[in-house]
């Protein structure tokens, strides 16, 4: 039983002992049968900082027990590749409970709800992540120019799905409000490179996605001295470079770029894509951009050139209403005042 054992390590590290067993009736610590008081804290809806806080004033209230899913699906992304930072540093969590001398009850998730969201709707969030790929996908297979394009459900929903695919980081968590431009990491692994047994001669291509982020968000990105962009692109393979600032704009250009093979199902341009999404929503929250009164709402920036544009909207908008349809996020081009200045008059904005 999840909360007996953790009962025993916690008042073991303080040096208390304490006895506790089951009885399949109640349980008993220290040969007494006691009820114990609980409420929920779940540790990945709110940051580190605040953890204390919150668990101290859940004591007052006269809690005995902080009861907390464990976010698995967000613990182990990838089979066998674990995650334990930040918000979902499980470990600093249990030790600030056990700091504050309560008891902890943890049951294994996956969990959602609006909630730990800073108040975002959990299908706006994984909605234009959803739309994110799609778009992505879209570039990455764009025609020549010229080619008619007509729209293919199955292409745009990827064999039918429109997963999000797990987003594996071990990106220390950043000192926000630096600005720095970084040029590409170290050179890209390939898959070729991580399994030996692939033919080495698979066709190569570069592919760049370019995204826009505003001044209060980049900064986590970058990290101070470059730390986080640093650790991004020596995890990914991926070149990132943010742009320097344009007066009067709010906006900066973030260009990902990646060397990958062309017949691969992974992609480290695209994976990078959505890692910066999620770092700009963790930034908004951090900074207090998202966390005002009203519904915040998630929207990201796609730089694409105007000859692509095509394969986006398709025959008659045939494409973009398929990709509104599967991901649940509203898609549109952009323009006017609300491209900044510093995009080319060749390139045009997709945001979702």
């Amino acid at each position: 039983m999840i909360v007996v054992l953790v009962f025993q390590v916690l008042w073991f590290e303080r040096g208390i002992s304490v006895k506790v067993t089951y009885d399949h009736k109640a349980l008993i610590i220290d040969g007494k049968r006691r009820i114990l008081q609980s409420g929920s804290v779940h540790y990945p809806r709110t940051t580190p900082e605040v953890w204390p806080q919150i668990i101290q004033k859940a004591k007052e209230g006269g809690l005995d027990v902080i009861e907390s899913y464990v976010f698995w699906n967000y613990h182990e992304p990838v089979k066998g590749e674990y995650y334990f930072e930040g918000r979902f540093d499980l470990v600093r969590f249990v030790k600030a409970v056990q700091e504050a001398g309560l008891f902890v009850h943890l049951r294994i998730g996956p969990y959602a709800c609006a909630e730990w969201t800073y108040g975002i709707s959990i299908c706006d969030f994984i909605g234009v992540k959803k739309a994110l790929i799609a778009v992505s996908r879209r570039l990455q297979d764009s025609p020549p120019s010229g080619r008619a394009y007509e729209v293919d459900p199955q292409e745009i929903l990827a064999n039918g799905r429109m997963d999000v695919p797990p987003v594996r980081s071990f990106v220390p968590q950043p000192n926000s409000g630096t600005s720095f431009n970084h040029a590409p990491g170290r050179p890209y692994t390939s898959d070729a490179d991580q399994h030996p047994n692939t033919n080495l001669r698979m066709p190569q291509q570069e592919v760049t996605f370019r995204i826009l982020c505003s001044h209060e968000r980049v900064g986590v990105i970058i990290g101070k001295q470059g730390m986080v962009v640093r650790a991004l692109q020596n995890e990914s393979g991926a070149s990132i470079n943010v742009a320097s600032p344009v007066p009067d704009c709010k906006e900066r250009l973030v260009t990902i770029t990646a060397t990958e093979n062309a017949d691969s199902q992974y992609s480290a341009a695209q994976n990078v894509v959505i890692l910066v999404f999620n770092k700009s929503i963790d930034a908004g929250y951090s900074k207090g951009i998202d966390s005002g009164g009203k519904r915040s709402h998630v929207a990201a920036q796609v730089v694409v050139s105007s000859n692509q544009v095509g394969c986006l909207l398709g025959k008659g908008g045939a494409i973009i209403s398929e990709m509104r349809r599967a991901t649940g996020a509203y898609m549109r081009i952009i323009g006017g005042d609300e491209v900044p200045k510093f995009v080319s008059e060749n390139d045009q904005v997709v945001q979702v």
